[in-house]
């Protein structure tokens, strides 16, 4: 498995759990890259130019992972590879959200009118596996073959949507809508519960010219 790990922002308490929980794993770091530099295309691209690896994991560089929680991921993809193409742990929506991100509702390709009702955390904590609609990529396994067969593109909605001149976002949104044209169903377990920094200082996202000043 290779973990992609899509990094505009230098997080101490990040590369300490990535230090610590993926000692053992592959890791392709793409760092201080702009959205309109498309990192999740260079990911995609690296995936599909290493076809010895059997699964994709992307993981944000705001989620602060722990062991348990990695090895429970796994652990469910490997029993049955079949059944579980897509499974991912679960984080709180930002700094202090009694909301986790997931939902039962599919968030919709086009930003009018998209909508997540997010699923509160006691709704989902201690429930084990789950399926659900869309999930944040809080260390998102993917099995290779959703790649390799060209049904997950990692796209943003932008390209999703056929508008190059927009800035885009949204790689979990056009995910979650690509399983559901293919009736793929996206799982989580609630016990790999992650802690997402959003909303805090020191995950506040610099544009890369001020990062490219500073260093």
């Amino acid at each position: 498995m290779l973990v992609a790990i899509p990094s505009p922002r230098d997080i101490q308490s990040f590369n300490d759990a990535v230090k610590n929980c993926l000692y053992d794993y592959d890791k392709l770091w793409v760092k201080h890259i702009s959205e309109e530099q498309k990192p999740y295309t260079i990911i995609r691209n690296y995936f599909l130019e290493h076809n010895y690896y059997s699964h994709l994991a992307i993981l944000p560089d705001d989620v602060i992972i722990h062991r348990h929680g990695i090895e429970k991921l796994v652990s469910n993809v490997m029993s049955d590879r079949s059944k579980y193409k897509v499974m991912m742990g679960i984080f709180n929506c930002d700094i202090g959200s009694p909301f986790v991100g997931c939902c039962m509702n599919l968030p919709s390709l086009s930003r009018m009118g998209r909508e997540h009702n997010f699923l509160w955390r006691v709704q989902v904590e201690g429930k084990g596996i789950l399926q659900v609609a869309w999930a944040g990529t809080p260390f998102a396994i993917l099995d290779g073959r959703l790649l390799r067969d060209g049904i997950v593109s990692l796209k943003n909605d932008a390209e999703a949507t056929g508008k190059p001149n927009m800035s885009g976002c949204c790689q979990d949104v056009v995910l979650a809508n690509e399983l559901a044209q293919h009736k793929i169903p996206l799982y989580i377990d609630s016990e790999a519960l992650f802690l997402h920094l959003k909303g805090s200082p020191e995950a506040e996202l610099l544009p890369v010219e001020k990062w490219l000043v500073d260093h």
